[in-house]
């Protein structure tokens, strides 16, 4: 079983790639950039620039029963 697994060096890993339209949002926002988004897009949005960069870089707020928006802290 094993003689079929080939160990290989020097091959590059690749760059990750934004699987989402909102992760390729988050991956351009820039520190104090904010977008808005619907409710149902909200909490996606602030896992997408939290899981780029760090637990407390996003903050959401409420602006109507149907809209939020989503800052970028650091």
């Amino acid at each position: 079983m094993f003689d079929k697994i080939k160990i290989r060096k020097g091959i590059p890993i690749p760059p990750k790639h934004s699987h989402t339209h909102l992760g390729a949002i988050a991956s351009k926002m820039k520190v104090g950039d904010c977008v808005e988004v619907s409710k149902n897009e909200v909490v996606r949005m602030c896992q997408c620039i939290r899981s780029r960069y760090g637990n407390s870089a996003a903050t959401m707020r409420k602006l109507t029963d149907d809209t939020w928006r989503v800052w970028r802290n650091k």
